[in-house]
């Protein structure tokens, strides 16, 4: 829900941030004589989301104050101004805090009712408090069957195991049941597992970002932690296993297609057993992992394999938080469905999950995807229709695509005016821009600098010398941005000019 734009108290901050649904049953919540029996809290409660229903202030204090507490507000009115003041303020932060704290037993309680660790957690606390010794020690037998090590439901699956095997030791009736691998080493390892995933799912995210910026992986102790997890004892578990290959590949260099089909197998094999963020999470690493692939290896068939999976995440929902997609994702999507010449796909795509994006990005991320979409079937004219719209962009990484895709444009239909000083416009502007930092400032003015050459080189009588040479320096040098194009319009040249 959308907030009113004004100062809003906590508490209808917090409200704001329930579904209707779970909204309307708080209200139900608070109307039962069980959980509350101050009418005003109700009455409250009803002004307060009434006005997050319809986007709009609170009331007035003091009118609040008189419509909530008539007696009251007639009592006061004699009040000096500054006296009356204090008086509605404090009346006022009494009621905001205590339909707070009956907002947050709700959600507490709401959260009991969910079957898992944090419902058996407060069951058997409950439980122990009241001397219930045989439904404790019963309630701990069936969580242990529920944490099968080879069914892990969540990351803190092994946490959890932890934290209820412990409390079940530290109970003072624990030696008098028959309780099996009591061993305190057998909890210790579960809490060991817990920490190496948690310490390989950090050091992925440091692997990614050293890698994508060339910088030495230097991380305390990972050898160790690696040992560690490549020992008997923890190989086999399902987010160690795949962590630790992944972050083995980082420090080596060697990401491989290899690793890649196991992780993807196994991931997808357990992504229907995981809470929906852990599927996101899995299904993102996974996805990272091949990335580094593509960046490292630079194999065409793992950028196959990218496109599979972003195509079966966006089907599937595992690229998607709260139903929204990322700027990143579905510039990715686009982008690899048109290498691949998958274009029906695209236009889907662009239909389907162009309006997922935050509401800032949807018209110009859309207008520029549908630009690309028509480049890549060769409708040019069509594309710089587009392209002409005017659009405010949310990024500079946005405005070098447009001013890119109209080079392109250009380019292709032989515009050769428009062209030279297009080009001279975006040299002037990628030297100007600096957010997009030095590196790919540098890369953008390389590909400027490579398309001036070769459509120079359409009427020049040794052409075809000239393509060749292009294609030498862009083999050889620092690689420029859109290099698959640049390659592709040096061997047309090279073939047309033989």
């Amino acid at each position: 829900m959308k907030l009113p734009e004004s100062r809003a108290t906590k508490v209808q901050r917090l409200m704001a941030c329930l579904p209707r649904n779970e909204l309307n049953e708080f209200g139900r919540y608070l109307a039962t004589d069980f959980h509350n029996r101050r009418e005003v809290l109700v009455d409250y409660f009803a002004i307060l989301r009434q006005c997050i229903r319809d986007n709009r202030r609170l009331p007035a204090k003091s009118r609040l104050f008189s419509k909530l507490y008539p007696q009251d507000a007639a009592a006061t009115s004699d009040l000096a101004a500054l006296e009356r003041q204090k008086v509605i303020r404090k009346r006022l932060d009494d009621l905001n805090y205590e339909l707070k704290t009956h907002l947050e037993d709700f959600l507490v309680g709401k959260q009991a009712q969910i079957p898992g660790f944090h419902r058996t957690f407060l069951l058997m606390n409950a439980l122990r408090e009241r001397q219930a010794d045989e439904f404790y020690f019963a309630e701990l037998e069936k969580a242990g069957k529920r944490y099968d090590e080879h069914d892990p439901s969540s990351i803190n699956h092994y946490l959890h195991q932890y934290m209820l095997e412990q409390d079940a030791h530290e109970h003072p009736r624990f030696e008098r049941w028959n309780i099996k691998d009591s061993d305190i080493s057998t909890i210790q390892t579960k809490l060991d597992a817990f920490y190496l995933t948690h310490k390989l799912m950090n050091v992925w995210v440091q692997v990614l970002q050293d890698v994508m910026f060339d910088r030495p992986l230097v991380i305390p102790m990972l050898e160790e932690v690696l040992a560690q997890a490549e020992s008997p004892a923890f190989r086999d578990l399902f987010y160690i296993d795949c962590y630790r290959r992944a972050v083995r590949d980082g420090l080596l260099g060697t990401f491989n297609p290899v690793t890649g089909a196991y992780l993807r197998d196994k991931v997808l094999k357990q992504l229907d057993r995981l809470s929906r963020g852990e599927q996101i999470g899995m299904f993102n690493f996974l996805l990272n992992y091949h990335i580094l692939i593509v960046y490292r290896r630079n194999l065409p068939e793992a950028e196959l394999e990218r496109f599979r999976l972003i195509q079966l995440g966006l089907e599937k929902g595992f690229m998607l938080r709260e139903g929204r997609i990322s700027y990143a994702d579905f510039y990715n999507a686009v982008s690899l469905s048109i290498r691949f010449k998958a274009y029906a796909w695209c236009a889907r795509c662009i239909t389907d999950f162009g309006p997922r994006l935050a509401s800032h990005l949807q018209e110009p991320s859309i207008a520029l995807a549908q630009a690309r979409l028509k480049m890549g079937l060769g409708e040019f004219r069509a594309a710089l229709i587009l392209l002409s719209r005017k659009q405010i962009y949310t990024s500079d990484f946005d405005n070098m695509l447009h001013r890119m895709c109209t080079v392109k444009c250009y380019y292709e239909l032989r515009e050769t005016d428009l062209l030279e000083h297009l080009l001279e416009a975006c040299r002037k502007h990628y030297a100007r821009v600096k957010a997009i930092g030095e590196t790919y400032r540098q890369l953008m003015q390389l590909f400027v600098r490579y398309t001036r050459r070769l459509f120079r080189a359409w009427d020049q009588p040794d052409a075809h010398r000239i393509a060749a040479q292009i294609l030498e320096d862009i083999h050889s040098g620092e690689r420029p941005s859109s290099i698959e194009w640049l390659e592709e319009k040096a061997r047309e040249l090279m073939r047309d000019k033989k």
